[in-house]
């Protein structure tokens, strides 16, 4: 890859990471439903003037935004209750989470090699929770179920045949907010006056996760994924939890705790397992190498 592409995954890591922080200050103001609600309602809401409306893949692309309602609602309700490095590190499990629904309802081969890297996920999880502490075992289970969630939404995606990566991105935002707003009426209070006595810090996390997480962050990375394979611009992800952490520490003065590192490890080092060591992705590394020795040669 080129150092500008190189440059702009790594910049959107660096959002994706902060997008934690962020949410962590929004919490101080809103309710987790409601604050997630106003945030994709702002996004959709920008988007969809600038893309086609997807009519042919309408039931999924609702399906999808109840999968994104029910994901995003239970990640805030967990990062309520802990720390926004540790939270950056807990969604990660979406990703071996997605490898095992995939096997489960699409018949894709798990292997050894997945298994043990979903197994070592789970176990950096159990690391990372105080199992003495309520609200720290609540955070994690809210996060983990969150993490469900986005994977089965992410199994979702080869169902939609015919709209673009934006317009499926601002049409699920859109529709899921609805859908985040009823889940919020259901179950928090006070929403006029939780909007009325909202801080400016409060509103500029909304601002900062609607405009620049999920519009600028996320067109930059649908464009990476366009110019480049996906084994080549994914492992860029590992980088979220570090990203999610050190910004949790700097700015909102989060421990980093030995527990957090170690659990770190453990989910990072499972999801490598799961993305990368398996044996199509080495066949073609190696058969790249000897190509490329062949014509060296």
């Amino acid at each position: 890859m080129p150092i500008k592409s190189v440059l702009s995954a790594l910049l959107v890591m660096f959002l994706w990471g902060s997008a934690f922080s962020a949410i962590k200050i929004g919490l101080s103001d809103f309710s987790p439903v409601l604050l997630s609600a106003i945030r994709y309602f702002t996004a959709g809401l920008l988007i969809m003037p600038f893309v086609e409306f997807p009519r042919r893949d309408i039931k999924i692309i609702l399906l999808m935004s109840l999968l994104l309602c029910l994901n995003i609602s239970f990640m805030y309700m967990g990062l309520q209750y802990t720390d926004s490095g540790t939270a950056s590190i807990i969604v990660q499990l979406a990703t071996p989470i997605s490898a095992f629904i995939a096997t489960v309802f699409y018949k894709e081969t798990l292997g050894l090699n997945k298994l043990i890297g979903i197994m070592i996920s789970f176990a950096g999880v159990i690391v990372l929770t105080d199992i003495n502490n309520q609200s720290n075992v609540y955070a994690s289970l809210m996060m983990i179920v969150g993490a469900i969630f986005s994977g089965l939404l992410a199994n979702m995606v080869r169902h939609v045949k015919y709209a673009s990566k934006v317009a499926l991105n601002g049409y699920i935002a859109f529709f899921g907010s609805l859908m985040m707003l009823v889940f919020s009426l259901v179950i928090e209070n006070n929403h006029l006056e939780t909007i009325a006595s909202a801080s400016i810090n409060g509103w500029l996390s909304i601002l900062f996760t609607a405009l620049v997480v999920s519009i600028l962050a996320d067109s930059i990375w649908y464009n990476l994924l366009q110019k480049y394979p996906v084994n080549l611009v994914v492992p860029f992800c590992l980088l979220i939890p570090l990203i999610g952490v050190l910004i949790g520490c700097i700015f909102l003065g989060e421990s980093f705790t030995l527990d957090k590192i170690w659990g770190s490890v453990l989910i990072i080092s499972g999801i490598f397992i799961v993305q990368f060591l398996n044996k199509s992705f080495w066949v073609s590394k190696i058969g790249k190498f000897r190509r490329a020795k062949f014509e060296n040669n």
